[in-house]
């Protein structure tokens, strides 16, 4: 039977007019589970309805089913205030409590209380640390452009400030940090920025960072700021690529030169010091030559005082002697006569004389130093009669 056909027939084809059978999909009924749900709360409290009189048992049930449901909505409303009592704070965190709003405590880590629906719980990681990247093109002293790429470390020093006197902490360090690398970067040269000055260019903006969010009363203490990247625009970064290597070959030339300059710093004050040694050597030696000179001189005078004239006569050979066996020729002229006496002492020592007067003597066979001073003696002696004849004249 089509659906649209007239009413009437008591044939089963009209879906609409079906009465449900058995266990056929459909809808619960609202009505029978409420009912059901009534009749168990009510076994769970002991009360459960009677059957006779024209309500009673009726209105027995349904105050024993208003009181269920009051008792289950208790159950439900302690055991949620009960969780939402406890929170557990982590190691590296802390808790800001606000009651009704307003700031109230800060607590540490563990498990902790509040108070429900009055408390509110803001939790911050102060121990964790925290990186932001940012990358500016911005203008250099010498008027050049450069793409800079920093990367900021941070933690929340003061979770009170961290979480309630800034609104986004994380917005507000975000333009301290562009302001300050503008500000540092636009009072240094380009190459400054590209090759030897990144580490002192990391530290004032780190100085410079802090101070800003310190003012903001952000709670937030940088760790630290890496500069990890200085480049030059595109057009122009051949040339500074050739700028940078040109500075690299003068610092290694600077350290070639500070090396050189360290090894014959060394080797002069080890001349000095071995100067000074040889000075202080010679000294001591001439001092101590000087010391023995002097003692000799006393021992001869005291020798002297006992006996002059021989003492005197001693010293003068002594003398002679000594320079005879120094020189290669001797002339002796006699006092009032015109007579020179000429003496090769080289030729009879078998000697020969150098430049200096210093005579290298190779003497001949059989000769000895007491020919020579034999030869001397009498040389002196003959010089003596002479004179003595010419004053007797």
């Amino acid at each position: 039977m089509a659906w649209n056909e007239p009413p009437g027939r008591k044939d089963d084809q009209d879906p609409w007019s079906r009465k449900p059978r058995g266990n056929q999909d459909g809808p619960p009924d609202l009505d029978k589970v409420f009912k059901d749900l009534n009749k168990q709360v009510g076994k769970l409290f002991g009360t459960k309805g009677g059957k006779g009189g024209n309500g009673g048992g009726k209105s027995s049930g349904n105050g024993a089913g208003g009181m269920g449901i009051i008792a289950i909505l208790l159950v439900l409303a302690v055991g949620y205030l009960a969780s939402q009592s406890v929170y557990t704070v982590g190691e590296q965190e802390s808790a800001i409590v606000l009651r009704f709003g307003a700031f109230h405590s800060t607590e540490s880590p563990g498990l902790r209380f509040k108070l429900p629906i009055v408390d509110r719980v803001e939790i911050v990681n102060t121990q964790g640390i925290r990186e932001y990247t940012h990358r500016a093109s911005m203008i250099t002293s010498d008027q050049n452009i450069v793409d800079v790429t920093l990367t900021v470390q941070y933690r929340a020093e003061d979770p009170e400030r961290f979480a309630l006197q800034v609104r986004r902490p994380d917005i507000s360090l975000e333009e301290a940090a562009d302001a300050a690398l503008r500000h540092e970067v636009g009072s240094r040269q380009l190459v400054t920025v590209m090759t030897t000055g990144r580490a002192e260019l990391g530290e004032q903006i780190t100085n410079r960072l802090q101070n800003s969010l310190d003012l903001y009363q952000t709670g937030i203490r940088v760790v630290r700021v890496n500069i990890r990247e200085a480049t030059p625009p595109t057009a122009v970064r051949s040339a500074f690529d050739d700028v940078i290597r040109a500075t690299e070959e003068l610092e290694r030339l600077r350290n070639q030169g500070e090396a050189f300059k360290a090894q014959r710093t060394n080797l002069a004050d080890a001349e000095y010091q071995a100067l000074i040694e040889e000075a202080s050597a010679y000294a001591e030696e001439v001092v101590n030559r000087a010391r023995g000179e002097a003692a000799r001189f006393e021992a001869l005078l005291s020798e002297y005082r006992l006996a002059p004239e021989v003492l005197r006569q001693r010293l003068y050979l002594e003398t002679i002697s000594d320079v005879y066996a120094r020189t290669g020729k001797v002339f002796l002229a006699a006092d009032g006569g015109n007579n020179l006496l000429y003496l090769p002492l080289d030729q009879l020592s078998g000697a020969g004389a150098s430049v200096a007067g210093q005579a290298t003597r190779v003497a001949p066979p059989g000769t000895t130093d007491q020919d020579i001073r034999r030869i001397a003696d009498q040389v002196m002696n003959e010089l003596q009669s002479r004179q003595n004849q010419s004053t007797r004249r």
